[in-house]
């Protein structure tokens, strides 16, 4: 019983746990995240029609951020993620 209790605490400190973004208010997260990472002095380079590339400043530090997306049940090597 205990490896079971031990095995679901493991497994739930690793999952993702994704939390609805209301309908308007997309864009306001991707304002959010821009602003927490202090991003600013973007230089952008639009990749595909899917695709955004931008290469910010923080702190006299280069990030680079990309924006892309794909349709979620479709085996591909695009996909909708922000990285910095």
């Amino acid at each position: 019983m205990r490896i079971i209790i031990l095995f679901l605490l493991i497994n739930l400190c690793t999952s993702q746990l994704y939390t609805r973004i209301p309908f308007n208010e997309v864009e306001e997260e991707i304002f959010q995240f821009i602003y927490k990472n202090h991003l600013n002095n973007c230089f952008r380079f639009k990749e595909n029609l899917n695709t955004l590339r931008l290469k910010c400043l923080n702190n006299q530090i280069l990030y680079d951020v990309q924006i892309s997306m794909k349709k979620s049940y479709e085996k591909s090597d695009e996909y909708l993620a922000i990285t910095v």
